[in-house]
């Protein structure tokens, strides 16, 4: 019983030692959604999973809450979309990306609209106005 207490203790004081890194690490750190949380490092933002593993790196200005397996990235304020492994699926080009709706999003540049698919592939460019 008592090797049984010692070993309790002994991963119980690693994990609390890895948290703890992990969130020294970054200036802010949100809640986990989805198995996820968004952290900030010199003003830029990125993702790390709950084992402390950062699926993506801190150089983004805005990075979204994952929605089934897919959030919103901001660089040079043009929006993008990543999935769960930290893989942009759709560099950061357009001006607005709304939520997926029966598998399409609508994308904007300027006044003009189209459509792309959760691979990232465009379905109707964005050439009609909005």
């Amino acid at each position: 019983m008592k090797n049984k207490n010692h070993t309790i203790i002994t991963i119980s004081f690693l994990f609390l030692q890895l948290v703890g890194c992990t969130s020294d690490k970054y200036d802010n750190k949100t809640e986990f959604i989805n198995g996820f949380a968004t952290v900030n490092l010199n003003g830029k933002y990125g993702v790390i999973n709950q084992k402390g593993k950062e699926i993506v790196p801190c150089k983004y200005e805005f990075v979204g809450t994952y929605i089934d397996g897919i959030a919103k990235i901001k660089l040079n304020n043009k929006v993008g979309l990543i999935d769960e492994k930290g893989k942009e699926i759709v560099s950061p080009k357009y001006d607005k990306i709304s939520l997926f709706n029966k598998g399409l999003a609508k994308i904007e540049i300027g006044e003009k609209c189209g459509y792309l698919n959760k691979e990232g592939k465009e379905i109707i460019s964005p050439k009609y106005e909005a």
